[in-house]
């Protein structure tokens, strides 16, 4: 149940969405709102760490990792 603007309560459902569908509602999401820029900039990383093989990313260091994801971030 949830409030609502009157002071009432409703029955609220709740979903649980697949990977996919979460990357799908980011990508096409308002990105002026901070949830959606977050999600949006976490699948950037995501996919940019699939793109650069394990080994590679493994062996930046912690300092390099960092200005990686900022720089994607920033992007």
């Amino acid at each position: 149940m949830v409030q609502i603007g009157s002071g009432a309560y409703r029955e609220q459902k709740d979903y649980k969405l697949t990977r996919y569908a979460c990357y799908l509602i980011a990508q096409n999401g308002d990105s002026r709102k901070k949830v959606i820029a977050l999600a949006q900039t976490y699948f950037a990383v995501q996919t940019r760490k699939q793109e650069i093989s394990e080994k590679e990313y493994s062996e930046l260091t912690e300092d390099e990792k960092r200005f990686y994801q900022r720089n994607l971030t920033r992007k």
